[in-house]
């Protein structure tokens, strides 16, 4: 090509200070890839959240400028709207009642970590498509101006990426770049526990697409087998530059929050049953050290209170007081059994802190190397053992967090990412030509 790669890409959110790590990833990706020399337009909403409004509605406030603005690419933003609660609350109903009935044909969940995203997706092959797709047009995000404009203008561009998992974005869009012949990817964050994110219409979406670009090898392999004519690719993920900066300084935050003397357990993550945050405070609860203290950080969405001794919650904090956090704790705890990767664990590696992750969740399961950079623990009583053995020895500590931050060095940046991106551009483009 004597020219430079043309991308478009799609997202349902995008911001530079947006702090879930789909959003963040859409960013350091994007932003990595124009870096590298392609030209990229990207279609987003004007929305900077999603907000639940009953059932599986989701609405998608209006809270960012319109038009054009430049950050070495393009951005332009749509208007969303959003499908009455009374339908969302019906398609979950709906939802609802078939998806128990195949659990009682299926039997209980296997206890199995291995045998659970099986599961799922068994679970929901028993769902009717008309069900599958109005949970689509509840949760949207629905932007006719910018799917209109997709169309005419899809033309202009070598290549087309999408994403997010489980939003209407990813089969929208996949269905118009197949019908103007144009290569499309998707980018799916793919939750392989999460019951929607194994929707027959998004498998359908990642068997049409040209590749999938998933964060971990577990992610890759389970695609190309689960959807025969899946094309999916580990790409992995980047630590964002800022974690290495010199001026980062655990001791400012341990100052600031009264914890000089202190051993710190960190957990990352929006407070939501999603993230499990309840399960670290029951490790915490059971690891009964005095000299310890738990700080959680990240976003209230359920707004329930927490009640327990040493237990600190900060909420969400600034970029500059998180890396501190990182740098201040002795262990970060991350419980969530819903990742597509865990940028959490790469950024403490990027401290030089050990990790312990859900054994349960697989592409965490593909990301720790147990007993090496972290632990993987199957339940509360393990994690808090686990967190026993390492606040009780600094060597094993530091040994572990180095390697970690080792990995993270050498495998885990967005020049790495980017490069093994564009690769995946160049090859579908060249197949489609």
């Amino acid at each position: 090509m004597d020219r430079p790669l043309r991308a478009l890409h799609v997202f349902p959110l995008l911001g530079e200070d947006l702090r879930n790590g789909s959003e963040r990833y859409a960013w350091q990706l994007t932003s990595a890839l124009a870096a590298a020399g392609v030209q990229i337009d990207v279609f987003t909403t004007r929305a900077r959240r999603v907000v639940p409004i009953g059932g599986f509605s989701l609405r998608w406030p209006d809270e960012a400028a319109g038009g054009v603005s430049g950050a070495g690419f393009n951005v332009t933003r749509f208007p969303v709207m959003t499908m009455p609660a009374v339908v969302g609350r019906a398609a979950e109903r709906a939802f609802a009642w078939y998806i128990g009935h195949a659990r009682q044909r299926l039997g209980p969940m296997p206890e199995d970590s291995a045998e659970y995203p099986g599961y799922q997706h068994r679970v929901m092959a028993a769902l009717p498509r008309w069900c599958d797709r109005l949970s689509f047009l509840c949760r949207g995000p629905i932007s006719w101006s910018m799917y209109r404009e997709l169309r005419s203008r899809i033309a202009r561009y070598d290549i087309v990426l999408v994403s997010f998992f489980p939003l209407l974005t990813v089969p929208a869009v996949v269905r118009i770049a197949r019908k103007a012949g144009r290569p499309v990817v998707v980018l799916p964050f793919f939750h392989a526990n999460d019951l929607t994110n194994n929707s027959h219409l998004l498998g359908r979406a990642l068997v049409r697409a040209d590749a999938a670009l998933t964060l971990t090898s577990y992610s890759a392999s389970h695609l190309n087998r689960l959807y025969p004519g899946c094309r999916a690719v580990d790409v992995g993920a980047g630590v964002d530059a800022r974690g290495l900066d010199p001026a980062i300084s655990g001791c400012r935050f341990r100052e600031k929050h009264g914890l000089t003397e202190r051993e710190i357990v960190l957990v990352v993550g929006r407070k939501e049953p999603g993230k499990r945050y309840r399960a670290a405070l029951e490790a915490f609860r059971l690891l009964d050290r005095s000299s310890a203290t738990l700080v959680l950080i990240g976003e209230d969405v359920d707004h329930e209170p927490i009640n327990q001794e040493r237990v600190l919650y900060l909420g969400p904090v600034s970029t500059n007081e998180l890396w501190d956090a990182y740098d201040a704790c002795d262990v970060l705890l991350h419980c969530s059994r819903l990742e597509s990767f865990g940028f959490v664990f790469i950024e403490a590696w990027a401290r030089g802190k050990p990790v312990i992750g859900d054994a349960f969740s697989p592409d965490v399961a593909a990301l720790i190397e147990d007993s090496v950079d972290g632990f993987l623990c199957a339940n509360t009583a393990s994690m808090a053992e686990r967190l026993r053995t390492l606040l009780d020895d600094p060597a094993l500590r530091d040994r572990m967090g180095e390697a970690g931050r080792a990995k993270t060095l050498a495998t885990y940046t967005w020049p790495a990412v980017a490069a093994k991106v564009r690769a995946v551009y160049e090859e579908c483009i060249a197949r489609r030509s």
